[in-house]
């Protein structure tokens, strides 16, 4: 959540690192950019970029990296942060969370013109 400041938890992390490695920085970085999505199964198919994954607000595709990435059934939905690795690449900052159909419902609510989610606009 953003301070009254404008700066985010991951934007004072940041500054209490005095001289990040061009890992940490990077990480940081995707950390700060991070955001969250409502991504639907588009395909059966799964390879090591969990790219059978389409943007619900966008209707674009999504690949997300990663060893860690859950098992969906197909035309599942589910809202996960995102961290741009930059070149269409992405990470999970934390663990997505599976919509049954009225959560899906609400959290459509929250799609902003563009594709962001943000406050409801309800």
């Amino acid at each position: 959540m953003t301070s009254l400041t404008g700066s985010g938890p991951f934007d004072r992390l940041a500054r209490t690192i005095q001289h990040p490695s061009p890992i940490q920085a990077r990480a940081l970085a995707a950390l700060r950019n991070a955001s969250f999505r409502l991504l639907r199964t588009a395909s059966g198919a799964w390879d090591d970029r969990w790219s059978g994954l389409t943007d619900v607000a966008t209707g674009l595709p999504v690949g997300i990296e990663g060893d860690d990435l859950p098992n969906l059934e197909m035309g599942a939905v589910v809202l996960a942060r995102l961290a741009p690795l930059g070149e269409g690449r992405h990470r999970l900052a934390g663990t997505p969370m599976p919509l049954y159909p009225g959560a899906l419902r609400i959290a459509e609510n929250f799609i902003k013109p563009g594709g962001k989610i943000g406050r409801a606009h309800v």
